[in-house]
């Protein structure tokens, strides 16, 4: 075959994979948009949500307020108060001071009405100091599930990569989020930094997969979507696309058979 040839076949391959990519980017456009309606509609169901619960509270409140003025109403009659001033009056007309009797029922009505006013007060809910609490206790409960957690994790078992992978997916997955009930490497790497792969086996396992973690998080770097990156490097993975017969992991995980847009 000459040089013409080759050249010829090459363009045609780098055509051929610039057509796919194009393919899958136009793919994951379609899906984001589609995420982006998704998200919308959830905001305004929300909106309707919250708008219903503000108007639930405010009712709420406003049948309160109107329970707590008929409680101090039954609690301090009119007419006890009626009563106070027609004694006033009565005694204001006569020569002499108030009798002892008139101010002993005057202070009696004025302790009555105001032992009813600070006991309805107190029976009266505070709406907004108990959703702070139920946050605060909230945040409390999620702090305490953390920090066992990570109590768990650091007395934990020892940490085992997954062997024989076959997805690009499946080791990208391994190094942020983790499989198998183990931490993720990302959080292996933050609590022991490289004391948890002191093994050489482990280490060199590290080693080989870190070229593949990089590559995706480069893409991610230059604004790719992440389904877009794992699919190309899985067509890159490929020998027999037609018989669906790829390289195994490890070969991706070499730098040199990364695609030139990962690197």
């Amino acid at each position: 075959m000459t040089r013409v040839e080759e050249r010829v076949v090459e363009l045609e391959r780098q055509v051929a994979m610039l057509e796919r990519m194009i393919q899958l980017l136009g793919d994951t456009l379609d899906r984001r948009f589609e995420r982006y309606e998704n998200v919308i509609e959830s905001q305004g169901r929300r909106i309707a949500e919250l708008s219903l619960v503000l108007l639930s509270l405010f009712s709420g409140q406003h049948k309160q307020s109107a329970a707590l003025r008929d409680r101090v109403a039954q609690l301090a009659p009119k007419n006890d108060v009626g009563g106070y001033y027609d004694m006033m009056d009565n005694s204001n007309e006569s020569s002499g001071p108030p009798s002892a009797a008139a101010i002993g029922a005057a202070a009696g009505i004025a302790g009555a009405a105001a032992g009813a006013v600070g006991a309805a007060a107190a029976d009266f809910p505070l709406v907004v100091q108990q959703q702070q609490q139920q946050q605060q206790q909230q945040q409390q409960q999620q702090q305490q599930q953390q920090q066992q957690q990570s109590h768990q994790r650091r007395g934990g078992v020892k940490f085992e990569f997954l062997k024989s992978p076959h997805s690009v997916e499946e080791v990208w997955k391994e190094y942020v989020e983790g499989i198998n009930g183990q931490p993720s490497i990302k959080e292996m790497e933050s609590l022991y930094q490289t004391g948890w792969r002191r093994d050489p086996a482990v280490n060199k396992r590290y080693a080989r997969r870190k070229v593949l973690w990089r590559a995706i998080e480069n893409g991610l770097a230059r604004g790719y979507e992440l389904e877009y990156i794992i699919k190309l490097l899985e067509e890159y993975r490929y020998i027999d696309r037609e018989k669906g017969i790829k390289h195994p992991i490890g070969w991706i995980c070499q730098n040199h058979n990364i695609p030139e847009e990962l690197r």
